[in-house]
């Protein structure tokens, strides 16, 4: 019974981004590609950070990056919780899930400071490449 309880709560806490991960794999390399998928989620964001800082300017740069560092934070505290919600194997699927799905809700979030237009005409062509 705690096993498919487990089960169900693994299935709602991962995110359907990394649906390239079949739950069919065995947990070593279901956990392998769920860091994987976390590695190219924070990848982008990377991307999209090494985008903006040229972007931004000095000051709003300096303030994006304190603010990255919080949220760095924040996010690995957040997934550290919601992973120990688990025992047993799963857990590291589990937080690496987490890991990748705040990632790309954070790309989601700073994607449209590429546009400064974007809250005047609400358009913004360059974040598109972090959809």
């Amino acid at each position: 019974m705690r096993l498919c309880f487990a089960a169900l709560l693994l299935f709602a806490t991962l995110p359907a981004t990394a649906a390239n991960c079949p739950t069919t794999l065995p947990q070593d390399r279901l956990n392998d590609c769920w860091v994987k998928a976390a590695d190219v989620a924070n990848a982008r964001l990377d991307d999209l950070l090494r985008e903006l800082k040229p972007a931004l300017g000095k000051r709003h740069w300096a303030h994006l990056k304190e603010s990255q560092s919080y949220w760095e934070d924040s996010r690995s505290i957040d997934c550290k919780v919601e992973a120990s919600l688990i025992e047993g194997p799963v857990r590291e699927a589990v937080r690496y899930g987490c890991t990748e799905k705040r990632a790309i809700e954070r790309m989601r979030q700073l994607r449209f400071l590429l546009c400064p237009q974007y809250n005047l005409d609400g358009r913004c062509e360059a974040a598109r490449r972090y959809e």
